[in-house]
């Protein structure tokens, strides 16, 4: 495992330093966007998250940086995220920093952050809530026919995050993900290119949590696009093929997956962008298990007036299961993130997450000895924020959230809300 993260390191290097050797670049028409969310997010995370991105915001003079600090409180009626609940209130303190710096030959953005909950109920041995991250992105276009990407995301944190297939939907202890990814886009012609990706993603929870060795993995995907713009109108064509490796610590999930997808990206207008792809999968267990499945991803992205943003997204597939005693799963996952600015000075967010298991393939449990029946699972998380800036520096906001998972396992069941109220402190 060490030796693949160092190559991984080692690789994202070399690349970003292609970004400081290569000359400067002539500036090409806009391509269709993909990805909706580069930025892996989940509304479970605490306020200090979105801070930093306040239209109330104050950088600092001739520097491109942006720094929050930020203080809430509120109440979590089952912070254990059991069946069993029990409440209590709680206490958020953390900051965040963002660093955005475009040029004529690059743009560089760098988005950190980090925040503790303490909660007052909570029992000798309980650990605080800790959420801290880091996420960089550079663009680079080489030429009018070569563009060159990277990004590199790092969270350590104890919610589970609904709004990707990270990790369990239950707080299990604090986990460490990466998620990095570099691309290189060539237009062969005016209307053909390719886009050549690599993506690389690391989940690790803590040996104390029990779960480790059944959860831990890394995964490696390497994928080819075929571009082709269709009458010159932001119509593109696209056929796709993805290799994926994953590599669990001591599961027996280890697997090989390819991909076969074709689809659209469409640019509707200047600030409405949406893509679909339709295909199937193959995988192969270590094990010799083999799975054919259907897959199918659609995304749909807005910036627009009133300082408005929408991101949605849906898919269906075979994905890592929650569950330790389940070998795979069959998911369709969907999410919305929504901000809109009501006023000049207030802006509501609503964020909604939903995802539908069904559970097949077991793993027999490692206290019984007998696999677990194949069942199916919903699960869902929504959580909606009110922002009022009282000046250029102070912004007050509180908030709702719900999650709920119901399970044909009743011990997998639980439900939980929040709410929460603070001030942010922005310059």
């Amino acid at each position: 495992m060490i030796r693949v993260v160092e190559r991984r390191f080692l690789a994202l290097c070399i690349f970003v330093a292609a970004f400081v050797t290569t000359g400067p670049f002539i500036v090409m028409s806009a391509e269709p966007t993909v990805e909706v969310n580069p930025e892996p997010s989940s509304s479970v995370t605490l306020p200090t998250d979105t801070g930093s991105d306040d239209s109330s915001s104050l950088s600092l003079p001739h520097i491109p940086l942006t720094i929050s600090l930020s203080a809430h409180g509120g109440y979590d009626d089952n912070f254990r995220t059991l069946q069993q609940s029990k409440g209590s209130w709680y206490t958020n303190g953390g900051g965040s920093l963002l660093y955005d710096l475009p040029t004529r030959s690059n743009h560089f953005s760098l988005r950190a952050g980090a925040d503790v909950t303490y909660f007052l109920d909570q029992t000798n041995g309980q650990k605080d809530s800790i959420n801290a991250y880091i996420s960089t992105s550079l663009i680079r276009n080489v030429s009018e026919r070569l563009k060159l990407a990277a990004s590199a995301y790092a969270t350590y944190r104890t919610e589970p995050d609904f709004g990707s297939n990270v990790g369990l939907d239950t707080r299990q202890g604090n986990f460490f993900r990466t998620l990095d990814d570099v691309s290189a886009s060539y237009h062969w012609t005016k209307r053909f290119w390719t886009v050549t990706s690599d993506k690389f993603q690391l989940v690790q929870y803590d040996t104390s949590s029990g779960i480790a060795g059944s959860v831990n993995r890394f995964e490696d995907t390497a994928g080819q696009e075929f571009k082709y713009d269709l009458f010159h109108a932001n119509n593109t064509l696209v056929a796709e093929y993805r290799f994926e490796v994953i590599d669990y610590d001591t599961s027996p999930r280890d697997s090989i997956t390819q991909f076969a997808l074709a689809g659209l990206d469409e640019q509707f207008t200047q600030d409405l962008k949406g893509s679909v792809r339709g295909g199937v999968t193959s995988r192969s267990y270590t094990s010799g298990r083999e799975e054919t499945d259907p897959r199918f991803e659609s995304s749909l992205s807005y910036a627009g007036a009133h300082h408005s943003t929408l991101s949605w997204r849906a898919s269906y597939g075979i994905e890592e299961p929650s569950s330790p005693d389940v070998l795979s799963r069959a998911t369709f996952r969907t999410g919305l993130e929504l901000k809109y600015g009501l006023t000049d000075r207030i802006t509501a967010m609503i964020n909604g997450y939903y995802h539908h298991d069904e559970n097949r393939s077991a793993i027999p449990s490692s206290s019984t000895g007998m696999p677990m029946s194949r069942f199916s699972e919903d699960a869902f998380d929504i959580s909606t924020n009110v922002k009022y800036a009282i000046n250029r520096r102070f912004t007050f906001d509180l908030g709702l959230q719900y999650s709920e998972i119901n399970s044909q396992e009743a011990s997998r069941n639980y439900s939980r809300y929040r709410a929460f109220s603070g001030l942010t402190f922005t310059y």
